[in-house]
């Protein structure tokens, strides 16, 4: 099911944005660096019953380069956002069936939340930002919808 079809995002406000530098290791090379986008989804209460629902939508967006284990990370940086969806058509669609399919709306959200990530990254130095174009969604049942790329950085 694509609820992209019977919801529409109604507002989108980022609500932090958090990046770190570290010095980086001696050689000037390109970094790469895992992205990673999380979404968690609740419903919006206080509306009236006669009306579809809205959902809000809370997102991650984080990207770090390194590795703990080996001198630790060069740099960390998180957009999070809160995305509200209205239901427009259809029937009124419950928090269980709305969470059993919102990993899709990352194709809305994903490219909204690179755009400041980039802006962030380059606010701290970062440059040659080549961050995916777009993700697949790989849905992990243990922590819940979440996005996993890799891509250069330098």
């Amino acid at each position: 099911m694509n609820l992209l079809d019977q919801f529409v995002l109604q507002h989108l406000q980022v609500t932090q944005l958090h990046a770190e530098l570290k010095p980086a290791p001696p050689g000037h090379e390109d970094k790469k660096a895992r992205v990673e986008l999380k979404m968690s989804p609740r419903v919006v209460e206080g509306g009236d019953a006669a009306q579809l629902p809205a959902y809000r939508v809370g997102c991650r967006l984080g990207c770090r380069s390194g590795d703990a284990g080996h001198g630790g990370f060069v740099f960390d940086a998180v957009v999070r956002a809160d995305a509200l969806y209205r239901q427009v058509n259809g029937e009124a669609m419950d928090l269980a069936e709305f969470t059993s399919h919102h990993a899709v709306l990352s194709r809305q959200l994903y490219p909204l939340l690179a755009q400041e990530l980039r802006r962030l990254l380059m606010g701290i130095g970062v440059t040659g930002i080549n961050l995916p174009q777009d993700l697949t969604p790989k849905v992990n049942t243990l922590e819940g919808p979440r996005v996993d790329v890799s891509e250069s950085l330098h």
